[in-house]
């Protein structure tokens, strides 16, 4: 929480997806700052685990992924859910 709170601006907004996940929404940024924002917060989230935990994340634009809350919601749910099942055969997750 407290590496989210240093990576985010005041006007970004972030939530626990579920015990493991989070979520993360970049309010009026452009497809290229939030790149640049998700390795900003991998980065800090890697150097702040004690003991290290492996961090990943998946980028998703509107309306690139979706064109409205709920089509964009269930497409990360898809991918997530793909990564999940992807990494328990040792495979890299998709994003």
């Amino acid at each position: 929480a407290r590496a989210l709170k240093r990576s985010l601006r005041t006007c970004d907004f972030a939530a626990q997806f579920d015990e493991e996940r989070f979520v993360v929404l970049l309010p009026e940024t452009p497809t290229e700052g939030a790149q640049v924002a998700g390795h900003r917060l991998l980065s800090d989230l890697r150097s702040s685990s004690k003991p290290r935990v492996r961090w990943r994340g998946a980028l998703f634009t509107y309306p690139e992924h979706g064109t409205d809350p709920d089509a964009l919601l269930d497409r990360v749910q898809t991918t997530l859910k793909q990564g999940r099942l992807e990494s328990t055969v040792g495979l890299a997750a998709a994003g």
